[in-house]
């Protein structure tokens, strides 16, 4: 089954923010025509970029869909339910597992017995390895395979808990029995996406409580139901950091670390192969998400990470009857290299000199593209992935001159002014028109930035000035008499009550004259056709009609008789 990504960007919705591109840690968006596209070969689907996206534009594929399709199918469907449901719903056990048997599971099961028989097969038959990382994240699972292929022999061999679940739900109860993934996880629908004989599909939290709310499911009405399987207690740490090395606990003197969010993950895999061996195994714990998956990105964001970490400790403390039971827990595999390519400095430079960047000065590296510094952006407009308009400065710049063109080269007075009556900027024409003793001024200072609008224009006409920021209207139009002259004066709104122009056009200049002389003549000329083209299609039809009524007479007689 062709399946679009995990995430996608709903276009019409993107505003160029670039807001995803500078959060995302593996800079895995693609911009075209402005708009930011994942690249499925990069992303490691941490969802970072869903969760900053203000314009809601990146957008999580909803799998629900595909489970009801199981359903009608006739499909015997088991979901395994991540442990982080316990922070996650203020419901009980046996409401939850109700509720997803009125959707129609045909049984629930905890993710936490994969995780437990995890822990248990580590502590009873540690690893050959100086260096494991642990797999029970698939978004760091991807980093490696990605991004750090050659510490690939540093991941364990082992699959993640799910995989173990969904192994262990199959063995218990057939391989005709279908298994859902249902939690915080975005990154998990990819690792459906991998094993679709094992994992058949997984949705989050998120996908659930919109299911629910469709079904018109009240979780607090129903009855306890029990899960189809033991319960685990030891793998419901999984969740929080540090939670897998408290159910392994001290394996044959193993050392173990916990690491969580992308960023110390990173900086640990950067040189993981340059760590001198340990006198004793390492296990290093990693989880994507800071303080592990009770805060993955569709998790619940209205608890904190403390009161989530003491409802999973506080559920832990009971005692666990899924000590016994056992699934197939190891797998092989292979890196997918992802390529970073470098380009010569001459192309680097010339992509720099197209965005105004002639010298190091102008490298300002404010991160307003996405990316951490000009060169790095200049990188991957080069490889494609970026668009030279989304250099911020740049855009600023070549607005800037476009405005000063517009402004220096329109034929009215042109001024604009804060809410003041401050001058923020004006042309030679305003100047000419309304300070001609004074004119020379404007070569002096440009523009007349700050000064006092009163001292440029008579009183009568500042106080349109004060009427458009007063009501904010966005456009105003008066004829003025001043002095000799009969001025036409647009003032028009740019921030409301704050900012506006006024455009000044003096309708008696021999120029504005024979401009208007010229349209009066045109518009004339116009409606001149205009009359000529009625009057010919009337004789038209007259004459049509007067050949019809002759030939009808001369037809009527004959013609011996008039011999």
């Amino acid at each position: 089954m062709n399946l679009v990504g995990p995430i996608y960007t709903q276009k019409t919705e993107c505003q160029d923010c670039y807001k995803c591109v500078r959060h995302c840690p593996f800079k895995a968006i693609k911009i075209e025509n402005g708009h930011a596209i994942i690249i499925i070969d990069k992303c490691v689907y941490c969802g970072r970029c869903v969760e900053v996206c203000p314009a809601n534009a990146k957008r999580i594929r909803n799998d629900v869909s595909r489970i009801e399709l199981l359903f009608s199918l006739g499909k015997k469907v088991i979901a395994s339910l991540a442990p982080s449901y316990i922070s996650e719903f203020d419901h009980s056990a046996g409401k939850m597992v109700t509720a997803l048997k009125k959707l129609g599971f045909y049984g629930v099961s905890e993710t936490a017995i994969g995780a437990e028989i995890l822990s248990r097969d580590l502590r009873n038959s540690p690893e050959n390895k100086d260096i494991s990382v642990t797999t029970a994240c698939p978004v760091v699972t991807g980093i490696m395979e990605k991004y750090y292929p050659e510490a690939m022999d540093k991941l364990s061999d082992k699959i993640s808990p799910v995989l173990v679940h969904c192994n262990y739900i199959k063995e218990k109860f057939g391989d005709d029995f279908e298994t859902v993934f249902i939690g915080p996880c975005i990154a998990k629908k990819i690792e459906s996406d991998k094993n679709p004989s094992i994992l058949n599909v997984a949705i989050t939290w998120d996908e659930l409580r919109e299911w629910l709310v469709r079904r018109e499911i009240d979780i607090e009405s129903l009855e306890e139901s029990d899960f189809i399987t033991e319960t685990s207690i030891e793998g419901n740490f999984y969740p929080i950091d540090g939670g897998f090395l408290r159910t392994i606990g001290s394996s044959n003197d193993a050392l173990t670390f916990s690491y969580s969010g992308i960023e110390n993950v990173k900086s640990i895999f950067n040189k993981i192969n340059d760590v001198p061996a340990p006198k004793n195994r390492l296990i290093i714990e990693a989880l994507a998400c800071d303080g592990g998956c009770i805060n993955g990105p569709c998790s619940n964001k209205d608890q904190s990470p403390l009161e989530k970490k003491i409802l999973i400790l506080n559920r832990s403390a009971n005692k666990s009857d899924a000590g016994s039971v056992k699934a197939d827990i190891n797998i092989k595999r292979t890196s997918v290299i992802t390529e970073k390519k470098d380009y010569p400095e001459n192309d680097i430079e010339s992509i720099l000199k197209t965005i105004g960047k002639q010298t190091k000065q102008d490298e300002l590296n404010c991160g307003g593209c996405g990316y951490d510094s000009c060169r790095e952006f200049a990188g991957y407009v080069l490889a494609g992935i970026a668009e030279k308009e989304m250099c911020v400065t740049h855009n600023r710049r070549l607005a800037q001159k476009k405005a000063n063109a517009l402004i220096r080269t329109i034929p009215s007075g042109l001024v604009i002014t804060n809410e003041n009556l401050k001058i923020i900027e004006c042309n030679r024409n305003f100047v000419t028109m309304f300070m001609e003793d004074d004119k020379d001024i404007f070569d002096i200072k440009p523009g007349l930035e700050g000064a006092l609008l009163e001292k440029t224009i008579p009183k009568g006409i500042l106080s349109y000035f004060e009427e458009i920021l007063l009501s904010g209207t966005e456009t105003l139009e008066h004829n003025i008499k001043t002095g000799k002259k009969f001025i036409h004066l647009t003032l028009f709104t740019i921030e409301k009550n704050r900012i506006v122009g006024g455009v000044f056009q003096d309708v008696t200049s021999p120029m504005v004259q024979k401009r208007n002389i010229i349209e009066k003549a045109q518009n004339v000329i116009h409606k001149n056709l205009k009359t000529v083209q009625t009057i010919a299609n009337l004789l038209g039809e007259n004459a049509a009609d007067t050949e019809v009524i002759l030939n009808s007479i001369i037809e009527s007689f004959d013609v011996n008789d008039i011999s």
